[in-house]
């Protein structure tokens, strides 16, 4: 399942096991393609979802393109796993 979240406003953080070579001075500049984060997000009475925390928690490995395989559609943007208190991008 994946959910569209509005990050504007969130606070962004480093979670304390997220790797020293991840982190810049900002943050929010370590959100590139590939970063694994824990999204804590309210829902709005307005139905749209508002996250209120961003941990960045490090990167994942992203699979290595391969030409041969040019139909195949892979997917590297962020999925949403949901839990009771949290929501994880």
């Amino acid at each position: 399942m994946v959910r569209r979240i509005a990050v504007g406003h969130a606070g962004i953080i480093y979670d304390p096991r997220c790797p020293r070579y991840v982190r810049k001075r900002n943050a929010t500049k370590s959100l590139i393609a590939g970063t694994e984060v824990r999204v804590t997000a309210e829902l709005g009475t307005d139905g749209e979802w508002r996250a209120t925390k961003v941990e960045i928690l490090g990167r994942r490995k992203l699979p290595v393109e391969d030409d041969s395989d040019e139909d195949e559609d892979i997917d590297s943007g962020p999925a949403i796993h949901r839990t009771a208190a949290q929501r994880t991008i």
